[in-house]
């Protein structure tokens, strides 16, 4: 508000006042700026995972049929948010289960009008309802252990706002898991303002995506243990005006000095209806354990004529999990203290973790080469640092006389002939995922074409960008990046709103539509996105 005091605005004016002002200056600052719920993807809770993203991660819910999506809860889910008429939009909208209260969520009637009873885990819309009407009886919990009487809730954003208020409720142990949640059912345990961001730097659940986390320590009550729902409001105190709300199943674990057995039942190994098919992989991951909730595990097992059975590949998959990955995750049936995994029993078998973890199982598709066709292959890393080498090698490719044909976006040299190539990072785009590529053809001129994904973590020396001017504003679009007036890297996200012309008597750090400026801070940052810099 400082700022708007330098302008000469009267102090109750609100933000909604200063942009009506702006009509006088600009009127298509009028047009476009009104629809502010019209917001970029924000973020969910990682830590204990949210329900809707346990689902995105283990997909399956494009597919048009129920069956594909691996677990019964994620499954009713679907069904109950429409099936094949919109099932899968709470899981695509996994980052952006919002709505918009009126004063900011501290007005507890205008909070229930937005998100009423009922519709608590779908944050008042409709078409997610089925996170709501799927019982928290049906939904997988993740066991927390309190240490000092406090839980890590961890959120993963795709993009940060700051200022915001972060409320924690849970259930009240009266809940009957069977019926949808109401307000009434909640106790508030946590409220104070969101923390500072911390930089993802390529981690979190969805490594390309997740740009920030917010880890709150959130008391839990005294001598309440086993299964509750921990509700996850984070509302953004700017013109933005949206709250997110996140539904996270948990099972509290006695306290931390006395842990007993360390293993918790997440639930059945192998869902109904999971059935890779050869040439498949089988990709198995445990997230959890830090603050930030970090994969821990990360497997990708193939499905090949040999083991397509489920009873072989399933025990395969089990046995490396079982003896390469034992401190994290156990595949079985509990026998006393011990995990003891039945081959003869499929069925019996359950995925068993340490407090603060999750898993997710999914199936990834794999397309079989045609008989006398080449395949292509490449090997090399997943992640590669900013201004380093990486080595990628296509040797593995199968076919007669090959020939190879890289590209490589982002890297130097961008393309190459030979079998294997080495080529240097340069500074990745903002999702920080590249997609590679190596095309083989064989003597009688067949391709096979195979693409890999790799992260460039963004460091080392930086491209530099010309200075944010307020006599250049015209000839700024979508995707322009500039160096802010607080020296940070910005990247134009609305083109009308970057090309706002500064009015006369207005400073640079007063213009809500200077990239950096103190205004853009105040006000969400509504034109620009921040690229770089802390």
């Amino acid at each position: 508000m400082s700022k708007i005091m330098e302008v000469r605005i009267p102090g109750p004016y609100r933000w909604w006042r200063l942009l009506a002002r702006l009509c006088s200056v600009a009127l298509l600052a009028c047009t476009i700026i009104t629809p502010f719920r019209q917001a970029v993807a924000h973020g969910a809770v990682g830590v204990p995972i949210s329900r809707q993203y346990q689902c995105r991660l283990e997909g399956g819910y494009h597919s048009g049929n129920p069956s594909q999506i691996p677990s019964p809860d994620c499954r009713q889910a679907y069904i109950e948010s429409g099936g094949t008429s919109g099932g899968w939009w709470p899981f695509q909208q996994w980052n952006e289960v919002s709505a918009n209260p009126l004063g900011w969520g501290d007005n507890e009637e205008e909070l229930k009008k937005a998100v009423p009873d009922g519709l608590l885990c779908a944050a008042g819309d409709p078409r997610k309802a089925g996170l709501d009407r799927t019982p928290a009886t049906l939904w997988r919990k993740t066991k927390v252990t309190p240490k000092d009487g406090k839980v890590d809730v961890v959120w993963e954003n795709t993009q940060d706002h700051n200022p915001a208020t972060m409320r924690i409720y849970i259930s009240k142990a009266s809940y009957d898991p069977s019926r949808p949640l109401h307000w009434a059912d909640l106790q508030k345990i946590y409220e104070g303002p969101a923390p500072t961001p911390i930089p993802a730097h390529g981690e979190g659940h969805l490594p390309g995506d997740i740009q920030s986390f917010y880890v709150l320590r959130v008391p839990i009550p005294a001598n309440r243990t086993g299964d509750a729902v921990l509700y996850s409001y984070w509302q953004r105190r700017d013109t933005g005006n949206e709250g997110f709300f996140n539904c996270s199943d948990i099972t509290i674990g006695p306290d931390e000095g006395n842990p007993g057995f360390p293993w918790f039942q997440e639930g059945p190994y192998l869902p109904h209806g999971f059935a890779p098919k050869v040439d498949d992989l089988v990709r198995f991951r445990v997230m959890g354990g830090s603050p930030k909730g970090l994969e821990v595990v990360d497997l990708y097992h193939p499905i090949t004529p040999q083991n397509v059975q489920p009873a072989i590949w399933a025990k395969e998959l089990a046995d490396t999990l079982n003896t390469q990955h034992q401190q994290y995750v156990q595949i079985g049936v509990r026998v006393g203290d011990t995990i003891h995994y039945d081959a003869d029993h499929l069925e019996k078998n359950s995925v068993w973790l340490k407090a603060n973890y999750s898993s997710a199982m999914s199936i990834i598709p794999g397309t079989p080469p045609e008989p006398g066709k080449p395949i292509a292959h490449i090997a090399g890393p997943n992640t590669v640092q900013e201004g380093a080498s990486a080595t990628f090698s296509g040797e593995q490719s199968q076919g007669d006389g090959l020939t190879y044909r890289w590209a490589l976006p982002y890297f130097e040299p961008n393309s190459g002939t030979t079998p294997t190539i080495a080529a240097k990072a340069l500074h990745p785009p903002k999702s920080g995922w590249v997609d590679i590529s190596l095309t083989v053809t064989d003597s009688h001129g067949n391709q096979a074409i195979t693409h890999e994904s790799v992260i460039i973590v963004p460091g080392g020396s930086q491209p530099t960008y010309p200075n944010w001017r307020r006599q250049d504003v015209g000839s700024y679009s979508a995707s322009t990046k500039v160096t802010g007036l607080d020296g940070k890297v910005w990247e134009c996200k609305v083109q009308a709103w970057c090309q706002q012309p500064v009015p006369n008597g207005w400073s640079d750090n007063s213009w809500p539509y200077a990239a950096g400026s103190e205004a853009a801070h105040a006000s969400g940052n509504l034109a620009w996105t921040l690229v770089s810099g802390k």
